[in-house]
Protein backbone atom coordinates (compact mmCIF):
# COMPACT_ATOMS: atom_id res chain seq x y z
CA UNK A 1 0.00 0.00 0.00
CA UNK A 2 3.02 2.33 0.28
CA UNK A 3 4.35 4.14 -2.79
CA UNK A 4 7.34 6.44 -3.06
CA UNK A 5 7.88 8.45 -6.25
CA UNK A 6 10.31 11.18 -7.16
CA UNK A 7 10.95 13.23 -10.25
CA UNK A 8 13.01 16.23 -11.12
CA UNK A 9 13.91 18.59 -13.88
CA UNK A 10 16.71 20.94 -14.75
CA UNK A 11 16.57 23.79 -17.22
CA UNK A 12 19.45 25.60 -18.83
CA UNK A 13 17.99 28.57 -20.69
CA UNK A 14 20.71 30.68 -22.27
CA UNK A 15 18.38 33.37 -23.64
CA UNK A 16 20.94 35.60 -25.31
CA UNK A 17 20.29 38.91 -27.03
CA UNK A 18 21.59 38.29 -30.56
CA UNK A 19 20.11 41.44 -32.09
CA UNK A 20 21.93 44.22 -33.87
CA UNK A 21 23.52 46.91 -31.69
CA UNK A 22 21.47 50.10 -31.41
CA UNK A 23 24.62 52.22 -30.93
CA UNK A 24 28.36 51.58 -30.80
CA UNK A 25 28.15 51.51 -26.99
CA UNK A 26 25.22 49.04 -26.84
CA UNK A 27 26.27 46.58 -24.14
CA UNK A 28 23.12 44.42 -24.34
CA UNK A 29 24.30 42.29 -27.26
CA UNK A 30 25.44 38.83 -26.19
CA UNK A 31 23.86 39.16 -22.73
CA UNK A 32 21.15 37.11 -21.00
CA UNK A 33 17.67 38.58 -21.50
CA UNK A 34 16.12 40.38 -18.53
CA UNK A 35 14.10 38.38 -15.97
CA UNK A 36 15.03 35.01 -17.54
CA UNK A 37 16.99 32.79 -15.13
CA UNK A 38 19.75 30.93 -16.92
CA UNK A 39 19.33 27.90 -14.65
CA UNK A 40 16.36 26.49 -12.81
CA UNK A 41 15.62 23.11 -11.27
CA UNK A 42 13.04 21.29 -9.21
CA UNK A 43 12.68 17.98 -7.42
CA UNK A 44 9.36 16.56 -6.24
CA UNK A 45 8.96 13.62 -3.88
CA UNK A 46 5.64 11.89 -3.25
CA UNK A 47 4.82 9.42 -0.52
CA UNK A 48 1.40 7.77 -0.60
CA UNK A 49 -0.22 5.28 1.69
CA UNK A 50 -3.61 4.02 0.61
CA UNK A 51 -5.67 7.20 0.31
CA UNK A 52 -3.14 9.50 2.03
CA UNK A 53 -0.55 11.56 0.16
CA UNK A 54 2.47 13.59 1.24
CA UNK A 55 4.33 15.77 -1.31
CA UNK A 56 7.53 17.79 -0.93
CA UNK A 57 8.76 20.10 -3.71
CA UNK A 58 12.11 21.87 -3.88
CA UNK A 59 12.84 24.53 -6.53
CA UNK A 60 15.90 26.59 -7.48
CA UNK A 61 16.11 29.69 -9.66
CA UNK A 62 19.43 31.29 -10.61
CA UNK A 63 20.06 35.01 -10.64
CA UNK A 64 18.09 37.14 -13.07
CA UNK A 65 19.17 40.44 -14.48
CA UNK A 66 16.92 43.48 -14.65
CA UNK A 67 19.08 45.52 -17.01
CA UNK A 68 19.82 44.66 -20.63
CA UNK A 69 23.60 44.90 -20.10
CA UNK A 70 23.47 42.40 -17.16
CA UNK A 71 25.14 44.87 -14.81
CA UNK A 72 25.84 43.49 -11.36
CA UNK A 73 24.57 46.55 -9.53
CA UNK A 74 22.28 45.83 -6.59
CA UNK A 75 19.34 47.16 -8.60
CA UNK A 76 20.46 45.32 -11.72
CA UNK A 77 19.89 41.76 -10.59
CA UNK A 78 17.58 39.51 -8.63
CA UNK A 79 19.49 37.12 -6.41
CA UNK A 80 19.09 33.34 -6.76
CA UNK A 81 16.72 31.60 -4.39
CA UNK A 82 15.38 28.22 -3.30
CA UNK A 83 11.73 27.45 -2.69
CA UNK A 84 10.28 24.59 -0.64
CA UNK A 85 6.63 23.54 -0.57
CA UNK A 86 4.96 20.80 1.44
CA UNK A 87 1.48 19.35 1.04
CA UNK A 88 -0.55 16.48 2.33
CA UNK A 89 -4.06 15.24 1.79
CA UNK A 90 -6.54 12.41 1.83
CA UNK A 91 -8.88 10.98 -0.78
CA UNK A 92 -12.35 9.62 -0.07
CA UNK A 93 -14.44 7.42 -2.31
CA UNK A 94 -18.21 7.61 -2.17
CA UNK A 95 -20.86 5.99 -4.31
CA UNK A 96 -21.82 9.39 -5.79
CA UNK A 97 -18.36 11.04 -6.04
CA UNK A 98 -14.64 10.96 -5.32
CA UNK A 99 -13.59 13.58 -2.81
CA UNK A 100 -10.08 14.82 -2.05
CA UNK A 101 -9.03 17.28 0.65
CA UNK A 102 -5.58 18.79 0.94
CA UNK A 103 -3.46 21.26 2.86
CA UNK A 104 -0.37 22.99 1.47
CA UNK A 105 2.42 25.07 2.99
CA UNK A 106 4.05 27.29 0.37
CA UNK A 107 7.50 28.77 1.02
CA UNK A 108 7.99 26.37 3.92
CA UNK A 109 11.18 28.01 5.23
CA UNK A 110 9.86 31.58 4.86
CA UNK A 111 12.42 32.51 2.19
CA UNK A 112 12.67 36.20 1.27
CA UNK A 113 12.71 36.45 -2.51
CA UNK A 114 11.60 38.51 -5.49
CA UNK A 115 10.53 37.48 -8.97
CA UNK A 116 10.49 41.11 -10.14
CA UNK A 117 12.70 43.91 -8.93
CA UNK A 118 11.37 45.61 -5.77
CA UNK A 119 8.36 43.27 -5.66
CA UNK A 120 8.80 41.05 -2.60
CA UNK A 121 6.91 37.78 -2.77
CA UNK A 122 4.86 36.40 0.13
CA UNK A 123 6.52 34.60 2.99
CA UNK A 124 5.20 31.33 4.31
CA UNK A 125 1.57 30.92 3.27
CA UNK A 126 -1.02 28.20 3.34
CA UNK A 127 -3.66 26.73 1.12
CA UNK A 128 -6.55 24.35 1.48
CA UNK A 129 -8.12 22.42 -1.36
CA UNK A 130 -11.30 20.45 -1.83
CA UNK A 131 -11.80 18.49 -5.04
CA UNK A 132 -15.07 16.77 -5.91
CA UNK A 133 -15.36 14.48 -8.92
CA UNK A 134 -18.98 13.40 -9.39
CA UNK A 135 -19.81 9.92 -10.61
CA UNK A 136 -22.59 9.92 -13.12
CA UNK A 137 -24.58 6.77 -13.69
CA UNK A 138 -25.62 5.72 -17.15
CA UNK A 139 -29.27 4.68 -17.47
Amino acid sequence: DWQLNADGNFSWSPSINNGDPVDWYDKAIGKQLVYIPEYSASVTGRLTYRSWRFIYKWCYYSERFTTTDNSAMITGRIVPYFMNDLSFGKAFRFRWADLSVGFKVNNLFDEEYETELSRPMPGRNYGFSLEITPRFRHP
